[in-house]
């Protein structure tokens, strides 16, 4: 799911209605149920994310140190090494910055994005009973039966 259609979601879901402030209150554990599955889910996914980006660091540091066999570079379509000589000190870095290891980075940092923007929204649906119950006591302050 992209963030821009977890805010659309979102917008649609963050409506209250002033005529049915009732209705509203009761929504709230269903939207709860709806938001909590939906991080969850994203939750998930980032998981996936980070067991790659461990495996490919793994394989990475070791493609780095050449200790990989001819075999292993084929099935983890690797180039070649060269014959240029890396430092053990400077492996961490060479990883940090090898294409497919920057994409997953830029992958779990979108991620965390959705996850934290995910548990703002489920905190706003915890004080949703806050807001329908200061809305119900300003109509019945404004009407003078409070």
């Amino acid at each position: 799911m992209k963030i821009e259609d977890i805010e659309s979601e979102w917008v649609k879901d963050a409506k209250i209605s002033e005529t049915d402030l009732g209705g509203e209150a009761l929504k709230i554990p269903r939207l709860h149920s709806k938001w909590y599955s939906m991080l969850l889910n994203e939750k998930k996914i980032l998981y996936s994310i980070t067991i790659r980006k461990e495996e490919l660091a793994i394989i990475l540091e070791a493609y780095f140190a050449k200790t990989l066999t001819m075999e292993e570079l084929k099935e983890y379509e690797l180039p070649p090494s060269s014959d240029k000589k890396i430092l053990r000190q400077d492996i961490p870095k060479h990883i940090a910055n090898y294409p497919a290891m920057v994409t997953l980075n830029l992958k779990i940092a979108l991620q965390s994005d959705k996850i934290e923007f995910m548990k703002d929204i489920l905190k706003q649906i915890h004080g949703r009973s806050f807001i329908i119950k200061d809305a119900i006591a300003w109509a019945q302050f404004s009407n003078g039966s409070y």
